[in-house]
């Protein structure tokens, strides 16, 4: 019976505890993605939603085509070429492995305008196109290779590398997963390369050469019809290496979120019905997804509801003033989080060097900051000011003024001073006084000793003064 009253109290504890304290916060299940290295960066913000070795160095291959385009977009911008450009493709421009992944492939001799050849370079991942590209541009290959690593240095690529713009696997090619963003990121801001990127079909014009060729993006995330499709997909770039290593850069948004996706190493498997998955779209798919439900754009702060209050002074009518935000903070956490997991860290103005915030405060007028904190990450700082006008209490104003008055040292110090130089004075007067009284007590003394004739002499000689004085006036 004993036991089972202690397992009674026990639970009971339990059940106190688990009710007071507060609830630890939530993380979200690692999506465990299968990839030798991803990435998942909610783009608007930079915030890093997933990393699985974004740094790792990788062999780009094919997603070299991502700066090769990049550069001839900003090179059609800067008027420095046009898309209606007329290129005569030549042998020594094309890819030296003999594969240019495009059919048909670009012959020598060939005219092709400028825009045909960049749709070719991007959705047919055709090598030939982007060595033309890069000789009309640049001169040669190698002189457009070196515009890329320029442009990459510039981006705070700290990882990429490099030597050709075919892809050709080459151990000092490299690249990694958040390089891949930055440039990735940065070629979207350049609305010819978002259309050509986004596009799902292209038509080649034709040539002097070859009929229309007709283009179909390697992305199957855009493609409706296709098992890989993604929905929110925007635009991406899928591409491969000689080693058959396969790469996946992904843009996506929805009503909230805008995001991109990169994966490298993501393998084939084999399917139950015989049919081969190709991993770098289903887990770039799956990573997306992840990050849709997972995260979510916050308003960690409401301009008109008051975050504090702090105490005041001399106030008419309260003691406290509230406290708002002066902006908004917006930040991506987690879709479920909750109050408890926001950290709220304020800092009173009013209250600094131990002194009270005094009345009277205007509505508006900046009284301290906060910084908001979700998990261990600051999500911003914004300034503090007064919900609304404070007057201040005259009453409490004169008695705080006495009161002030009354302990201040120096005022202490005077009339401690007024008080002895008062008693000194007073001490005088007395001192005086007594003085006087003494001398009169013997003057009356000494006047008691004298002879009665001289008093009756006085006497006399005073009442015929007096008499003296009547008979004149008469």
């Amino acid at each position: 019976m004993r036991k089972f009253n202690i397992f009674i109290v026990f639970f009971a504890l339990v059940l106190f505890v688990s009710a007071v304290l507060p609830p630890r916060a939530a993380a979200l299940a690692d999506p465990a993605v299968l990839a030798s290295s991803a990435l998942l960066v909610e783009v608007t913000s930079d915030k890093v939603l997933y990393d699985k070795n974004k740094d790792a160095a990788v062999d780009p291959g094919g997603a070299v085509k991502m700066m090769t385009v990049l550069l001839a977009v900003e090179a059609i911008e800067n008027g420095q070429a046009a898309l209606t450009d007329a290129i005569l493709a030549g042998e020594a421009a094309f890819d030296p492995s003999g594969r240019s992944g495009a059919v048909p492939k670009i012959v020598s001799g060939e005219m092709l305008t400028l825009e045909d050849l960049l749709y070719d370079a991007y959705l047919a991942g055709d090598t030939n196109a982007a060595g033309i590209i890069a000789t009309c541009l640049a001169g040669s290959p190698a002189a457009y290779v070196e515009r890329m690593n320029k442009q990459a240095a510039a981006l705070g690529c700290k990882n990429t590398h490099f030597t050709n713009v075919f892809g050709t696997a080459d151990a000092t090619q490299t690249t990694s997963a958040w390089d891949q963003y930055l440039i990735f990121k940065e070629a979207l801001r350049h609305p010819l390369f978002l259309k050509i990127a986004e596009t799902t079909a292209y038509q080649m014009q034709a040539t002097n050469k070859s009929k229309p060729r007709a283009l179909i993006n390697g992305n199957l995330m855009l493609q409706y019809s296709s098992p890989y499709y993604e929905k929110n997909s925007v635009a991406g770039c899928a591409a491969s290496s000689d080693a058959g290593e396969k790469s996946m850069t992904a843009y996506s948004k929805n009503d909230n979120l805008t995001l991109i996706a990169v994966t490298f190493g993501a393998s084939d498997i084999p399917a139950s019905d015989g049919a081969i998955v190709d991993q770098r779209f289903t887990e770039t798919k799956r990573l997306l997804d992840w990050g849709f439900a997972g995260f979510a754009w916050k308003e960690l702060t409401e301009q008109n509801t008051a975050v504090a209050s702090e105490k005041i002074d001399l106030a008419e009518g309260t003691d406290v003033v509230n406290l708002l935000p002066s902006d908004t903070i917006k930040a991506v956490v987690r879709s479920d989080l909750t109050d408890v997991d926001i950290k709220k860290d304020i800092v009173y103005y009013g209250a600094s060097g131990g002194r009270a915030l005094v009345a009277p405060v205007r509505s508006g007028e900046l009284l301290g900051q906060m910084t908001i904190t979700v998990d261990g990450e600051n999500c911003g700082t914004v300034s503090l000011v007064a919900a609304s006008d404070v007057r201040l209490d005259k009453g409490k104003f004169v008695q705080k003024r006495l009161q002030d008055t009354l302990h201040n040292i120096w005022f202490q110090l005077g009339a401690a001073i007024f008080v002895i130089l008062l008693g000194g004075y007073i001490y005088l007067i007395i001192r005086d006084r007594k003085a006087r009284r003494g001398e009169e007590e013997l003057r009356v003394k000494k006047e008691k000793k004298m002879k009665p004739e001289k008093i009756d002499r006085k006497e006399n000689n005073e009442k015929k003064k007096l008499a003296a004085f009547l008979k004149k006036k008469d």
